[in-house]
């Protein structure tokens, strides 16, 4: 039922999904598929900053031993093991600024749209490309002046 909805979503001008079987269960056939991926120590690093910028208590070790399991748990699963499509740009982000990462993306995303559309609709496709970049570097200031700004209080009058 569920995959079946997902695959209502393949239809022109494309999307991006993200998940852990996008590109080898729910859309085997894309034109791009992106295996994004960074070491557990980074990723329970980014996750630790998180939860600490939003002042939820968090233990770094512990979040790393999490994400360690569930790498295992979702790489040895029978049904749609965590693993890259044959097909997929693999990139590792460990390391990496979001930015870096957006760059990383958008690489063989351009290559794909200048393949698909050919040299008229690439003009085109890339200042889509380009707005789409900018509406993502403004909802990561945001999100970074929101995270920064101390928890507003909020009393409720009974």
């Amino acid at each position: 039922a569920l995959l079946d909805r997902q695959h209502a979503f393949a239809l022109p001008p494309g999307l991006v999904a993200d998940g852990r079987d996008m590109g080898t269960v729910v859309f085997p056939a894309a034109g791009l598929k992106v295996f994004l991926t960074a070491s557990a120590e980074e990723r329970a690093r980014r996750r630790y900053n998180q939860l600490k910028e939003k002042g939820l208590a968090a233990n770094l070790a512990g979040l790393s031993q999490e994400i360690h399991e569930r790498d295992r748990r979702d790489s040895a699963r029978s049904v749609a093991p965590l693993r890259p499509a044959t097909d997929a740009v693999i990139i590792d982000s460990t390391g990496m600024t979001a930015g870096q990462v957006v760059a990383q993306v958008l690489a063989p995303a351009r290559e794909v749209v200048e393949h698909a559309h050919g040299p008229a609709g690439r003009e085109q496709r890339i200042c889509e490309m380009r707005a789409d970049e900018a509406r993502t570097a403004r909802h990561q200031r945001e999100t970074r002046r929101r995270h920064s700004q101390p928890p507003v209080s909020r009393s409720h009058a009974a």
